[in-house]
């Protein structure tokens, strides 16, 4: 019943986690959605990891050919699809959130070189609610990309996505005080750099096509663009950036220094389209038979390799742990982290009577209480901004100074009936009403553009 979700009941082993309102809940969205049609949870993660690795490619082979020939934009296309990071975030990591936002990624690409710029802010909104890590480091990418073009005024279309995804940054930037996410450490960076054998996930067709674009002896500005993008996202990726990753306070945000080969992964696929453009028919086969071999070398070691698990639908809906790392979202205020399922949501701490619970979902819960004494009630629900408690359609002041975070509230004796529910705080609120706003611009744009074509 939230829409937006932010508030996820069932984590913690029942008490409540607000995950959602921090972690890129795009493919979640879609992943509902997909599961609501009747797929199983597993097969509907497949079904989000497949399109959007096909869709990316499509889309990058679009991209690619509004400045290359078919063929050349078709190579480029499948050095994106066969590049090792890609294999490695698919079959080794299983990140779905990062797989996901190259969809929209590759999407922002191919509506500003295509000038189909009415694709533009619904993909960068997309790839915001898609991965916010990926939509970082994406983002000065694509406002580089777009002043390239010699169209600068084009950049509303960009702060129209922010709009448009406010709902879910807003409250992430502005909420994270209440969360551990900035007291804790989700990973060590230093501990991922890549080196040794992981040092071809940086590609060797792209290396190839960043040298034989230099070899050129006319290389287009938007070539350069690519190129030191390349180069700048490889950097980030190896030991030798140890220095900008102390100095810079992107560890906390980006996590893992390899995911700076997400970018790489776009201006090296334009590389490879590059290299391979009206070149001779000897050289195009020839560098094809040394493609195929790369592929075969680097992509078919890591997906045989793969072990292959088998869960029924019950393994992850009895799941009432939490789903980060490092309990990175768990509320500030708690001290003792639940350790297993709570078997009542509420309970009379202080006083005596009885109480009954009527009605219980993720975001409400409803009860009758008859009381002897004035009581204390204490609800099996962490607190986060958001949860208010009636008493006979009355509001309450609460507190959840205990230990675990819980919400606790006075009751008076005597039979009462007690509703507590999750709202959006004010600045929620704020949010959600510019992503709407937003959305009216957006359509009422598109309305305006399309009135203008047809009587022009």
């Amino acid at each position: 019943g939230q829409v937006p979700v932010r508030f996820l009941g069932r984590l913690n082993h029942g008490y409540g986690n607000p995950v959602a309102n921090f972690l890129y809940p795009g493919f979640l969205y879609i992943g509902s959605v997909i599961h609501a049609l009747g797929f199983s949870f597993v097969d509907s993660v497949k079904i989000i990891l497949a399109g959007s690795v096909m869709g990316s490619s499509v889309l990058a082979f679009l991209w690619l050919r509004v400045y290359f020939s078919s063929f050349a934009g078709l190579f480029g296309a499948l050095s994106f699809l066969f590049a090792p990071y890609l294999v490695f975030d698919l079959y080794t990591r299983g990140s779905v959130g990062e797989i996901f936002a190259l969809l929209p990624a590759t999407a922002s690409f191919y509506a500003i070189a295509s000038k189909k710029y009415w694709l533009l802010a619904p993909a960068a909104a997309l790839l915001i609610v898609g991965h916010n890590s990926l939509a970082l480091l994406f983002f000065p990418y694509i406002i580089l990309y777009l002043l390239s073009q010699r169209q600068p005024y084009r950049l509303w279309h960009l702060v129209l996505s922010l709009g448009m995804a406010a709902f879910f940054w807003i409250p992430a930037i502005v909420e994270r005080q209440y969360v551990q996410f900035d007291l804790v450490s989700v990973s060590k960076f230093s501990e991922y750099f890549l080196k040794g054998g992981d040092l071809i996930l940086l590609g060797p067709l792209f290396l190839l096509g960043f040298v034989g674009l230099f070899l050129k002896k006319q290389v287009p500005e938007v070539g350069r663009l690519h190129a030191g993008v390349f180069t700048c996202a490889s950097f980030m990726a190896l030991s030798m950036s140890a220095v900008v990753w102390n100095i810079l306070p992107i560890a906390p945000i980006v996590q893992f220094p390899y995911r700076f080969l997400a970018v790489a992964l776009v201006a090296g696929s334009y590389l490879v389209a590059a290299l391979v453009d009206r070149r001779p028919l000897r050289f195009q086969l020839g560098f094809l038979v040394v493609a195929v071999f790369v592929w075969l070398v680097t992509v078919v070691p890591r997906v045989v390799s793969v072990p292959r698990v088998d869960r029924e639908n019950g393994y992850y809906t009895t799941n009432e742990a939490t789903t980060t790392v490092a309990d990175e979202y768990m509320p500030r205020g708690v001290r003792v982290k639940p350790t297993q399922r709570t078997l009542s949501k509420l309970s009379i701490v202080k006083g005596l009577g009885a109480a009954t619970l009527t009605r219980l979902s993720t975001r409400r819960l409803e009860a009758h209480v008859t009381l002897q004494t004035y009581s204390t009630i204490q609800l099996s629900l962490i607190y986060y901004p958001g949860w208010g408690v009636l008493v006979d359609d009355v509001p309450v002041p609460i507190r959840y100074a205990n230990e675990r975070g819980l919400v606790e509230f006075d009751v008076p004796e005597g039979s009462h009936r007690i509703v507590a529910a999750f709202r959006e705080t004010p600045l929620r609120l704020l949010a959600d009403a510019l992503s709407v706003a937003s959305a009216i611009g957006y359509v009422a744009w598109l309305v305006i553009s399309r009135k203008k074509k047809t009587l022009a």
